[in-house]
């Protein structure tokens, strides 16, 4: 047992703060962690009845559940708050809170019967004793969340989707998805497009392949040797490689090349090394392989595109916006950002058709809405649906201090936006197995205990939150620690302050919109002292005054400390229930919550199973809310400092949410007017039903296991195999027609079934329509011209092939002089074969030593009447 620390300079912070909460007519003066100093708090019986969520906590230091152990969270100045207003919105009412000190937005943001605001700790006061105020909240939690791609995008038959040539397929182009989270890292090569045009690059010593040092590129008229940005898969845990990343050899699948302009034998990006948003990729040129015979490797005649554009289109961080073409290079970044980092690049991801790390809706935009101690949680959901948002996934799941039956403001604001066509998903959270729910019928009319088991783990914070449905029950409640120190909780709505083993006791009760009483209960010492929560086992007891012939009194419970995080720390020891594991606000009516299942195993688990950890159950009033279930593990975008493309495995409710965020985003795509409620609908509809997941809707899975080929299109992906086109050398003489006939087959449909495209220049964009696999052209330069062969079967699906033609002058044709340098037409070879040579007409660039222009290729149909296809690969 820890001996009591009962005087103010061991209490100071939290109990100075708010010393008016406890005592009537008493000033507080505090110096904050910003320097700033808190003004004196009034009124204190406003501010009792009226203040909501813990909000006098934001402006004390204390410990955060998601901040790194031992560390705490900074007391802030201006705390992010919802204003409830009685009977709406009218009138006068945001003069009346800018008069009392409220900080609103320009113009004001006004959500349903909410203002959202910040305040001060004086203008919390001022704004408490305004007569039409209903109620003041803090738009988040006090004291933080819990946050916890190439095998799971398959698994859930994202590439299905994708694969369909538009208009029939879809990868969310048009659309824009929003991310809650912890941040993203804005040079992160996945979260750029492909869209800088197609370069050759110059195999000098001719072995073949790509040499890093040796081979070069041509940029802006200069060769420039080529470099590798190794896409190294990294153990979150010990930081080793995984995969067999380890490997530092150029791996087409996962690595990137870049041109190292200066020579220093690394990539400089971002605007330290002097870039600006102005810039393609943020840095030195970089590109990804067009692998088109997917062997892995760079092969002669396979080209380089240029990654160019940002498909991050801004990102809202402590305040402050940032957008894409301004300043978006100068987005922060630091470790908290990995989460973000990682669910984001599970949506938009990758270069589709370039490389294996694709996300499932790669085309769509992206905006972060960052959080931190300076943005509400419904403050930056209502920035992301004013950006146009029409996709927006909540990273985050908290369970204790929320009612979590649907009625807080975020909830309603996502039921409404639902309505107006914006889909929202929610991770269920990964709270199962961890005791820490509770949940049993208590006797009528008695006393009954709820134990509650602090362990000898060093804790500087307990937190339980206690939920019943009848608010006019006569409920009393105490709490008792383990050396018999008692706080009795208050009966009526509102805060107080208490004292217990020297610790500050902080108990705030309400009754919801929808008839749910909560009490929480916050212990924890501001003096950061360690082991200031003693261990052992505390008692809430719970006296019941209805008559004994009354209804048992069902009784929901949280625990909350800031060291065990999803897993068992403070805990119920009996008891424990696994019936409400639904975090926040995945409770909305018209949310998306989102189970887990292993995907592939990296963290261990069965594939296909659900997750050991994976949140559960229903919402506190009984209604079955589960939506879906998706893969748990996918290899997604990293941040780790000095290492620009790293990847690792991403877990938890967190890793499959993003998923179901995506295929709302291919869905939005195929339907612009769909509601959030006929998203979900389609979604579940969509959803995998087999042995594991058994009779569905059920608590665990919810409809089943996200497919989205199955949701966007509504039936199964079409069976056989996809086309096939191999490459193709022909000898061809200036002048003279030649008919060349493309190797192009398909085990499942005739030959007049499938659409062959050539891109002459190989540039991305598909100039003319083979008939039947033939090419008909007369050359009418010399020298070798590369192009880019696609066939597509009637399902969509592609196969890829290059065809290299070597133009010669025929003599018994010859007459006229040809003043071109022959240097101009020299060429790097491999063994004789197909060369790179194709220059950059969508960039500018010419590349290689034969610029292929397409009068090259003197075309003629052999059926005119097929149309002409140019859409992008």
């Amino acid at each position: 047992m820890l001996p009591r620390r009962c005087t103010l300079a061991r209490r100071r912070g939290l109990r100075a703060a708010i010393a008016t909460l406890a005592t009537l007519g008493t000033a507080a003066v505090v110096s904050t962690a910003s320097g700033q100093t808190l003004r004196r708090l009034t009124g204190d019986a406003d501010v009792r009845a009226k203040v909501r969520q813990g909000l006098p906590l934001a402006f004390v230091r204390r410990p955060g559940v998601a901040t790194r152990r031992g560390s705490s969270l900074p007391a802030v100045s201006r705390a992010p708050v919802v204003i409830s207003l009685k009977g709406g919105v009218q009138r006068g009412d945001l003069a009346a809170l800018q008069g009392a000190g409220a900080i609103l937005a320009s113009p004001p943001v006004v959500v349903g019967d909410h203002v959202l605001a910040r305040v001060t700790p004086s203008a919390m006061a001022a704004v408490s004793r305004l007569e039409r105020v209903a109620t003041l909240r803090l738009d988040g939690e006090p004291f933080g969340s819990a946050p916890p791609l190439f095998e799971t995008v398959p698994e859930i038959h994202g590439l299905d989707a994708h694969r369909s040539q538009q208009p029939l397929g879809v990868d969310g182009r048009g659309v824009t998805v929003c991310n809650s989270d912890s941040g993203i890292d804005v040079l992160h090569p996945l979260f750029f497009r492909a869209d800088g045009g197609y370069f050759a690059w110059r195999d000098v010593d001719a072995d073949g392949r790509l040499s890093p040092g040796v081979d070069t590129v041509e940029v802006d008229g200069v060769e420039v040797p080529l470099g590798v940005l190794n896409g190294r898969v990294t153990s979150r845990l010990d930081g080793s490689a995984l995969l067999g990343s380890e490997d530092t050899s150029f791996q087409a699948l996962s690595d990137y090349v870049y041109a190292d302009l200066n020579g220093n034998g690394q990539r400089d990006v971002g605007a330290a090394a002097g870039f600006d948003d102005t810039t393609p990729a943020f840095g030195e040129p970089l590109f990804v392989l067009d692998d088109v015979d997917g062997d892995g490797a760079v092969d002669p005649g396979e080209k380089l595109v240029r990654l160019a554009t940002s498909k991050i289109a801004a990102v809202h961080a402590s305040g402050e916006v940032f957008r894409r073409g301004q300043n978006l290079i100068d987005v922060p970044r630091d470790e908290d950002i990995s989460h973000g980092t990682g669910a984001s690049g599970i949506i938009v991801g990758g270069h589709p058709g370039l490389g294996r790390l694709v996300g499932v809706a790669p085309r769509a935009d992206l905006l972060m809405a960052m959080r931190s101690g300076e943005d509400g949680l419904l403050e930056l959901a209502q920035w992301c649906v004013a950006e146009g948002a029409s996709v927006m996934l909540h990273e985050y799941a908290p369970w204790q201090g929320h009612f979590l039956d649907g009625s807080e403001p975020l909830e309603q604001f996502i039921d409404d936006t639902s309505a107006q066509g914006v889909a929202h998903i929610n991770p269920a959270g990964n709270l199962s197995g961890s005791r820490k729910s509770y949940k049993r019928a208590l006797p009528a009319g008695m006393t009954s205990d709820i134990q509650i088991r602090v362990p000898s783990t060093p804790m500087r914070f307990f937190g339980t939150t206690l939920l019943w449905r009848e608010p006019n029950r006569p409920v009393a409640l105490t709490l008792e620690t383990p050396s018999g120190d008692t706080v009795d909780v208050p009966p009526g709505d509102g805060l107080s302050l208490h004292e217990a083993e020297g610790i500050d006791v902080y108990v705030e009760r309400s009754v919801s919109g929808r008839g749910t009483v909560k009490v929480d209960l916050f212990m924890f010492d501001t003096s950061s002292a360690a082991e200031v929560v003693p261990p052992g086992d505390y008692v809430m007891r719970v006296t019941d005054g209805a008559s004994a012939t009354s209804s048992p009194l069902e009784i929901i419970g949280y625990v909350i400390d800031e060291v065990s995080g999803w897993g068992e720390g403070i805990h119920f020891p009996e008891d424990a229930s696994e019936e409400h594991l639904i975090g926040f606000p995945g409770t909305a009516d018209e949310g998306i919550p989102v189970a887990a299942y292993t995907g592939v195993g990296y963290f261990g688990g069965v594939s296909g199973a659900r997750a050991r950890y994976s949140g559960r159950g229903r919402r506190i009033d009984g209604v079955s809310i589960m939506s879906v279930s998706a893969p748990d593990d996918p290899v997604s975008a990293f941040f780790l400092p000095g290492a620009e493309a790293t990847l690792s495995p991403f877990g938890g409710t967190s890793g499959a949410s993003p998923h179901v965020a995506g295929v709302a985003a291919l869905l939005k795509e195929k339907s612009p007017d769909a509601t959030g409620r006929q998203v979900r609908d389609a979604i579940e509809a969509g959803a995998a039903v087999d042995d594991e997941v058994g009779d569905a809707p059920n608590g665990d899975w919810g409809y089943g296991k996200l497919r989205a080929y199955e949701a966007v299109f509504g039936t199964s992906p079409p069976g056989g195999e996809p086309p096939r086109a191999d490459d193709v050398r022909v000898d061809a003489a200036v002048g003279v027609e030649q008919e060349v006939t493309l190797p192009v087959s398909d085990p499942d449909d005739a030959l007049a079934d499938l659409t062959v495209e050539v891109d002459l220049d190989y540039d991305g964009t598909y100039d003319v329509v083979a008939d039947n696999g033939v090419l008909v052209t007369t050359p009418t330069e010399e020298g070798l011209a590369v192009a880019r062969i696609r066939v597509t079967d009637p399902s969509g699906r592609t196969g890829s092939a290059l065809l290299s033609m070597t133009v010669s002058v025929d003599d018994d044709r010859a007459g006229s002089d040809d003043d071109d340098d022959d240097d101009d037409r020299d060429s790097a070879t491999s063994g004789g074969c197909h060369v790179a040579v194709a220059g950059d007409p969508g960039g500018g660039h010419p590349g290689g030593v034969v610029s292929l222009l397409l009068g090259f290729w003197a075309l003629r149909r052999r059926r005119p009447g097929r149309p002409r296809n140019r859409g992008a690969a």
